[in-house]
């Protein structure tokens, strides 16, 4: 079972990454679809990237880039299936969903790596 401290304090950090992100979004994206938009991607990319942490900080005894790698292929599959159904059944604008929910998931996978070695 992963250690509850790393969880908590990585969930922060990447909650924080995503959040000061999105408000940077808002400024590219205005208007309240586009900051609708940019909220679900923010929160759903957020969940994902817990569930990936989660996962890889389990496996990462016996394979820590296989672990890795299995998180990437998570996102990369959100990402997609956002992208094909999520964003039309929410109706999202829908390059303000895409590009902030990659832009979320590349910055905030950047800072899993430290928490992985602890």
């Amino acid at each position: 079972m992963p250690h509850p401290v790393i969880v908590i304090v990585f969930a922060m950090a990447s909650g924080v990454v995503i959040g000061l992100v999105a408000l940077v979004l808002g400024l590219a994206f205005g208007g309240d679809a586009g900051h609708r938009a940019i909220m679900m991607s923010a929160a759903s990319a957020w969940v994902v990237q817990m569930i990936a942490f989660v996962i890889a900080l389990r496996l990462r005894q016996w394979n820590v880039v296989g672990a890795w790698t299995f998180g990437m292929l998570l996102r990369l599959g959100t990402l997609v299936v956002y992208g094909l159904v999520g964003v039309r059944a929410l109706r999202l604008v829908p390059d303000a969903a895409l590009v902030s929910m990659a832009v979320f998931f590349f910055l905030s996978t950047l800072t899993e790596p430290w928490f992985l070695r602890s």
